[in-house]
């Protein structure tokens, strides 16, 4: 898969946007993904973002998205990557096949390259929000009043 067209052309317009927020750069996925959903026999992609409690979000946040639902259907044999964050959360996604097949080694294999790709991705999303966060504190602090 790293060296299809079709796997090339996802990550080309899947890292080409800097995502300010999670929602943000699981809607640019969802958009995209169904460039290679046939190529990994993808029936449906879902995930799952839990943080803790923090100052800006005192109720902690928990987003559920299905990024990918096939037309053809997905089976019901879940094969899912569980990560940790920085901040004590949690990203789970969840990968179905088309249909009832079942994944062969390699194809997991695959799975776990392209989850570590959507993890980083979600990281990397997860700074910059935090980043703007801190900044918008940062400035609030060092505004002198009028």
């Amino acid at each position: 898969m790293l060296t299809s067209d079709s796997f090339k052309e996802f990550v080309k317009v899947v890292v080409s946007d800097n995502y300010i927020s999670i929602p943000q750069m699981e809607a640019n996925l969802k958009k995209h993904i169904e460039i290679i959903a046939k190529e990994i026999n993808l029936g449906q992609l879902s995930s799952i973002y839990i943080a803790p409690p923090t100052p800006q979000n005192p109720e902690g946040v928990k987003l559920f998205n299905i990024l990918y639902y096939s037309p053809e259907g997905f089976g019901s044999e879940p094969y899912e990557k569980n990560y940790g964050t920085g901040e004590g959360g949690t990203i789970t996604l969840t990968f179905n096949t088309c249909g009832d097949r079942e994944w062969t080694d390699e194809e997991l294999k695959e799975l776990d390259m392209l989850s570590d790709f959507i993890y980083i991705l979600s990281s990397k999303a997860r700074l910059t929000s935090k980043v703007i966060e801190m900044s918008d504190v940062i400035a609030k602090l060092t505004s002198k009043p009028q």
